[in-house]
């Protein structure tokens, strides 16, 4: 699933020429755009590929042309005794027990519980990149037990925990989950349909989780034996 987003902003830059005598000499416009925030661990030595997009009215565009160029500003270090990112004791919920089984509904409704937990009590800024890498894997966690859309018992949902922006988000719009289960299927009774969502959320909770989480996130043998379900 390759998930991109896009910013929008619309500047007025205003007196583009010097107001001089001979109004024939530009002024250079400068426009910065930076991006705040700190990367987890497992994207910080990632290239990030973007696209700037600038829009010129039309009678602009014969006399100034944009120029982009990237640099990187080195950011003051603070002083901040409660950072904890990369420290792999803060991720209470990490690493899974070991006999996590991918298939099984009851583990991953026991992830769900230990990650909106962490959210709650460990986290509970909501505007930080744990608590939206953590929302993003209690929706996995939630959808790999339950993967039959039509009967998410959303009495499972804390509501503390936004579904907007978040991986739920996307899984919902993409109408490619909301395939035919068998018509017996249940928690207990999951359809090959089921499983095949199961086997992709795990994927994607094992990628997301390396990003913060620097070590297994379970062991080799339960991952084997695992596949072997």
């Amino acid at each position: 699933m390759s998930i991109s987003k896009t910013f929008s902003a619309k500047l007025v830059l205003l007196n583009p020429l010097l107001r001089r005598e001979d109004a024939t000499l530009p002024s250079s416009l400068s426009v910065n755009v930076s991006f705040e925030g700190q990367l987890p661990a497992g994207l910080s030595q990632t290239d990030m590929p973007l696209e700037v997009s600038i829009t010129l009215p039309y009678e602009f565009v014969n006399y100034i042309m944009p120029v982009i160029k990237a640099a990187s500003i080195p950011m003051q270090e603070e002083d901040d005794p409660g950072e904890r990112r990369g420290d792999v004791q803060y991720i209470t919920f990490l690493p899974l027990r070991t006999d996590f089984d991918r298939h099984e509904a009851s583990h991953w409704l026991h992830v769900g519980e230990n990650i909106r937990e962490w959210l709650l009590d460990v986290v509970v800024e909501t505007h930080c990149p744990e608590w939206a890498w953590g929302s993003d894997l209690y929706w996995i966690a939630l959808f790999a037990a339950h993967p039959n859309i039509e009967r998410f018992p959303w009495a499972l949902w804390d509501p503390k925990i936004a579904m907007v922006d978040t991986f739920g988000d996307r899984w919902m719009q993409d109408k490619s989950n909301r395939a035919e289960h068998n018509e017996h299927c249940t928690v207990q009774t999951a359809c090959s349909v089921c499983r095949r969502a199961q086997d992709c959320l795990w994927e994607e909770f094992s990628r997301l989780a390396g990003l913060f989480f620097r070590v297994p996130i379970i062991t080799a043998a339960a991952a084997a034996a695992a596949d072997d379900v």
